[in-house]
């Protein structure tokens, strides 16, 4: 189980205790605590039975919860998914942290977080660098963090934008050109160079490197 994961996740996502520098550096602090083999073992986790679920802790915002769930996707490591996390369970403390699963009432499923959820996650498992590949940060800017995953055969970078509009990002690369996997579509290769433009609060990207 990587706590460490999870408390980072609750310092920006959940509490807006920390900047998007001190973000940055607290993944990088991650991919350096351990062995990269026993990294990518890891069960990077959001919620568990034992605290109060992740929706609970950021104050029932969508948004927070979708963001740290794209990090269980592209950081290294394994997704830990509490159940009911992926349909908007809220609960608190115990023991509303365990109340069952609603199979009775879909009504009651946030079907737009589910969704989120089924796309990451399938990209985790379909995307070598997302399963295997090694990281890199690329930086921060406001609100936002890119960093690279890659392995022999692919390189993606991923971005994550919290709670404002990122106006303009420019990403230097040494790729031929670009080709957007997933998420914000507002994105130009020119040069060498990748702008990002327009990115709504708690959205994200995934590209890939073209070389």
């Amino acid at each position: 189980m990587n706590y460490s994961f999870r408390e980072l996740m609750n310092d920006y996502f959940a509490h807006n205790s920390i900047t998007a520098k001190e973000f940055a550096e607290g993944l990088v602090g991650l991919y350096t605590m351990y062995s990269f083999e026993a990294l990518s073992c890891c069960q990077n986790l959001l919620s568990s039975h034992d605290v109060r679920r992740f929706l609970n802790r950021s104050d029932n915002n969508i948004g927070s919860l979708k963001s740290a769930v794209f990090l269980q996707a592209t950081f290294p490591g394994v997704a830990g998914i509490y159940y009911g996390d992926e349909v908007g369970l809220n609960g608190g403390d115990e023991p509303s942290n365990r109340e069952a699963f609603p199979w009775h009432d879909e009504d009651s499923w946030n079907k737009d977080l589910r969704n989120w959820y089924k796309e990451l996650m399938n990209l985790k498992s379909e995307l070598s660098a997302l399963k295997s590949g090694k990281f890199e940060l690329i930086g921060y800017k406001d609100s936002a963090v890119a960093f690279k995953r890659y392995d022999d055969s692919e390189t993606l970078i991923c971005l994550i934008n919290k709670d404002s509009e990122l106006k303009e990002w420019n990403i230097n690369t040494d790729s031929k050109d670009i080709e957007l996997v997933w998420g914000h579509k507002d994105v130009d290769y020119k040069k060498n160079k990748i702008r990002i433009s327009n990115m709504p609060s708690y959205s994200a990207l995934i590209f890939k490197e073209i070389s």
